[in-house]
């Protein structure tokens, strides 16, 4: 059995930003739709908005963005659909999955004391 971890996720690891924009990805297509395009492309849609999230998570900035690079024409409604979008929860499950997958265990016992820089502190 080897000691080596595999790489720890990240908010901006490609796994978990594909992941998150997975979870707005619908709402999207169905803006789309409703905006003119009858048949968007889910992959390139998915790439758009991974590309545009990656360093926008403000609604506005990530619907200009989209706009600059991409040629969509962003109103409100897709301003708070981008609002919404969040790593956190995608985040979170890449890491239970990493934790899982590196056998990591952590020996705190309830009533236990753990050094926390200078100071013990009780376990909850």
């Amino acid at each position: 059995m080897s000691n080596i971890l595999t790489p720890h996720p990240t908010m901006n690891s490609p796994d978990v930003l594909a992941n998150a924009v997975d979870s707005i990805l619908e709402d999207i297509l169905t803006w789309l739709r409703h905006d003119g395009d009858p048949n968007p492309d889910p992959e390139e849609t998915k790439s758009a908005l991974a590309s545009a999230l990656r360093y926008h998570r403000n609604g506005y900035e990530a619907a200009r963005e989209l706009e600059n690079t991409h040629f969509w024409q962003p109103d409100a409604e897709l301003v708070e659909l981008l609002d919404g979008f969040s790593t956190h929860q995608a985040y979170k499950n890449a890491l239970k999955v990493w934790v899982c997958e590196n056998k990591i265990e952590i020996d705190f016992q309830n009533g236990g004391s753990r050094h926390l820089g200078r100071q013990a502190r009780r376990d909850p």
